[in-house]
């Protein structure tokens, strides 16, 4: 793995802060960029995909790698439609990560590496998450046809598939399910946990040590979804 600096999106996140923090401790440049920055973090303000082009003049030549941790969640039952809902996860979710991936490519030597941040929602039926799942299957294509493209320039792509994972993001989501499904959110967390064989959720840490394998030591693997759910999926 090159020293030249990893870019990684949704810095300012739950899993994403904890990847940004688990590369720096092996050593590696950073950089960060979110639409947040909290004081004190050394995190770009970006709102992508508008301030692209911004970004990408502010980043360097040659980059080791990407992670792109940023993602977007709505809750709704499968037969609301709301476009504005679709519009902001696709772009968010599909749209982002693929145009930053081809436009950054050039800057990406041999050896460099890829992450995409998925999700077990895009491998399974979601029916209280319906866009979000549709925007992380397409996702998942996309990173499988990167890895292929970019194979033979000694590029790998990866795709990191996180089941229940403690964050705030997770937490507003118990919410919104208790709210659509009229319950409290105390029993909406405490099934979704019981339903994970390991009898917990996951936590971000747990997620960037996964990013972290991919990104630098599974040098034989490319193309490939790692499922981190707890066995949730079995």
């Amino acid at each position: 793995m090159s020293a030249a600096p990893i870019l990684v999106t949704g810095a300012a996140g739950g899993i994403g802060s904890a990847i940004a923090a688990t590369l720096a401790a092996r050593g590696l440049p950073v950089i960060g960029t979110d639409i947040d920055a909290p004081a004190g973090q050394p995190i770009v303000r970006a709102h992508l995909p508008g301030d692209l082009d911004a970004l990408l003049a502010a980043l360097p030549a040659r980059l080791g790698g990407l992670v792109h941790a940023a993602g977007a969640i709505h809750t709704h039952t499968a037969d609301a439609f709301e476009p504005a809902a679709f519009e902001r996860l696709f772009s968010i979710n599909v749209r982002t990560p693929i145009e930053l991936t081809a436009r950054l490519a050039g800057r990406l030597g041999e050896g460099a590496s890829i992450v995409f941040v998925g999700s077990v929602a895009g491998l399974r039926a979601s029916p209280s998450n319906l866009l979000y799942g549709a925007s992380k299957a397409a996702l998942h294509n996309a990173a499988r046809s990167f890895a292929k493209a970019l194979a033979p320039r000694g590029i790998r792509v990866n795709t990191v598939c996180p089941g229940l994972i403690e964050t705030e993001l997770t937490d507003r989501t118990d919410g919104d399910l208790a709210r659509l499904e009229g319950t409290d959110v105390a029993a909406v967390r405490a099934r979704r946990r019981a339903a994970i064989p390991l009898a917990r959720a996951g936590r971000a840490d747990e997620i960037a040590a996964a990013v972290a394998y991919l990104l630098l030591d599974a040098t034989f693997a490319t193309g490939t979804e790692l499922l981190i759910d707890g066995g949730g999926t079995l």
